[in-house]
């Protein structure tokens, strides 16, 4: 059978399809407390909502607006055409190399206490003591 109710976006065709969107409604009876005391309770309501049917072919399709259109009630449905879209997400991550990021390490040549700056892609490192070094040369 070519005919699919769909209750759930995953149950959507990822190709073109045809559709029909059929209105319907459900009554919800009001509970006793709002028959007896107006105002209480929860009252009787009318839920409007839409049923989508896709169909493999066109055929089978065009067959069920036939139908449709003999009923007591034919402008209950809408027929479509359905072009699912494509959507794309896309990540991008980036860093502002123009603020130094600094942080504190020892110095190799005299172990004070020393800064490694890095700027504008370069890392620079210098002690209280005005030594400096390349990275390679850290105490581990």
């Amino acid at each position: 059978m070519g005919k699919h109710w769909i209750h759930k976006p995953s149950e959507v065709p990822t190709q073109p399809h045809f559709a029909i969107f059929e209105a319907n409604s459900i009554h919800v009876p009001g509970d006793e407390r709002s028959r007896q005391y107006p105002g209480h309770g929860y009252p009787a309501s009318t839920e409007y909502f839409l049923s989508y049917i896709a169909f493999d072919t066109k055929a089978e399709w065009e067959a069920d607006i036939q139908e449709r259109s003999t009923r007591k009630n034919p402008d209950k449905f809408v027929a479509a055409y359905i072009t699912p879209a494509t959507i794309e997400t896309k990540v991008v991550v980036s860093v502002d190399t123009k603020i130094p990021h600094v942080y504190t390490l020892k110095c190799p040549k005299c172990g004070k206490q020393a800064e490694s700056v890095f700027r504008d892609g370069l890392s620079t490192r210098e002690c209280e003591n005005g030594h400096r070094w390349l990275p390679a040369e850290d105490q581990q």
